[in-house]
Parts: C-alpha cells; structure tokens; sequence
C-alpha cells in the first residue's frame, strides 16, 4: 500500500512541475479584460435560458422534417442542412 501512495505522490508532485507550451516567438496570448470576464460571468445564464427554448423548437421541427426527408431523392443534402442547423441551435455554449 505504501508503494501505491509513493507512485501517486510522486505522480502528483511531477504534474504539478509540468508548465504549459511556451508561445511560438513573437507570439502572445492576449488576457481577457476585466470587463469581458464580468459580462460572460453575468450574460452566461441568459444564454442559456435563451438556449433551452431554441434547441427545443429546433428539434421538434427538425424531427419530422428529417422523417419526411427520407421520402424524396435529395433527402441526404435536406438531413446534413437539418444536422446543421441541430448542431448551430443546441451546440456547445460558445461565449
């Protein structure tokens, strides 16, 4: 068992001394400001009480739109613009 808690000691000791890649030369990140933070902080939970709905709507209109689309011979373009507009509407939370 001691043998089990030294591997994981040391295990965490090394990730902890690890950084992370330097920048290319040249090259700098740029800190979001302050107010920036605040307003993704303040705007996130009306994104997504705007969200929930959206999604919603979408999928219940897509749904039946990608059934019906299998009844016509460019059903596979009508699926990948539903597939998108899925993916546009109830995709990750992108600030």
């Amino acid at each position: 068992m001691s043998m089990k808690r030294s591997t994981l000691l040391l295990m965490m000791i090394l990730g902890a001394c690890s950084s992370p890649p330097s920048a290319p030369d040249g090259v700098t990140a740029a800190q979001p400001s302050a107010s920036s933070v605040v307003l993704s902080v303040l705007g996130t939970p009306f994104l997504i009480a705007a969200k929930i709905p959206v999604c919603t709507a979408t999928l219940l209109v897509a749904a039946p739109v990608a059934g019906a689309s299998e009844t016509v011979a460019s059903g596979a373009k009508a699926r990948q613009i539903l597939a998108d507009g899925v993916a546009s509407n109830c995709g990750p939370l992108i600030c």
